[in-house]
């Protein structure tokens, strides 16, 4: 396909392409999709394909549609380009950036070591070879598990492109690509972990004169607890 590299660039010098895939293990199709962002919100690019069941494995069926979906959004964009490919599939998106790969559960979640799981990894790695700059980011169409309201406007239509491409008849709201962002819920802390706060009422003597302070300034704010400035930036 041909994209007109202005058309697809964002503000922030790369290209934006969401992608996701969808099993449905009674058909046994393999839907992948793409949306990329273009210069207008309401006017994004939507790509599918269905994978036929002999070209891959239904015990790693998911892991293999979201990693194919990855490396082939990055082989659908001109060559050479500044890429930001977002991903709902936390595992990958843990394994690509050398993080800890934060436990999953369910067929074709995580497929277990082999030369399967390799390939696809490594073609992900020869598509990014194709451009000049690539990173991989996560994004999820819920707000439960994504506060970016425009990754929520984008994710939407590519999960629903890809249950199209999979025979599947289930579909989500896409929000307004002006949706306000959200704050995450933040998970309990183990108690093992928790602050000791037996002691939070102590009473506990400051030095009243910060005119020394190194830390302080000659207003008397302490720039370490200043918020730091706000990205104008694209929202991504």
């Amino acid at each position: 396909m041909d994209f007109d590299p202005k058309q697809i660039t964002q503000d922030d010098g790369h290209i934006h392409i969401f992608s996701d895939a969808s099993f449905v293990p009674n058909g046994k199709r393999l839907g992948i999709a793409w949306v990329i962002a273009t210069d207008t919100p309401e006017t994004p690019i939507i790509v599918s394909k269905t994978i036929p069941a002999e070209d891959f494995s239904e015990c790693m069926a998911t892991f293999y549609g979201e990693s194919t979906a990855v490396a082939e959004g990055l082989e659908l964009l001109p060559a050479n380009s500044k890429v930001k490919t977002h991903t709902d599939h936390r595992w990958l998106y843990e394994k690509m950036n050398g993080l800890d790969i934060t436990p999953a559960s369910g067929p074709g979640k995580i497929p277990s070591p082999g030369r399967a799981r390799t390939e696809c990894l490594e073609r992900i790695d020869e598509a990014s070879k194709l451009h000049e700059d690539v990173s991989i980011e996560y994004a999820h169409d819920s707000p439960k598990k994504e506060p970016s309201g425009l990754k929520r406007y984008y994710m939407a239509p590519a999960h629903n492109a890809a249950n199209d491409a999979a025979g599947a008849r289930s579909h989500i709201d896409v929000p307004s690509p002006y949706e306000p962002d959200t704050v995450l819920k933040a998970a309990p802390i183990p108690a093992e972990l928790r602050h000791d706060a037996s002691g939070a009422m102590d009473v506990i003597d400051f030095d009243d004169d910060d005119s020394t302070d190194e830390n302080h300034d000659s207003e008397g704010f302490d720039p370490r607890f200043q918020k730091p400035p706000r990205n104008n930036g694209p929202n991504f």
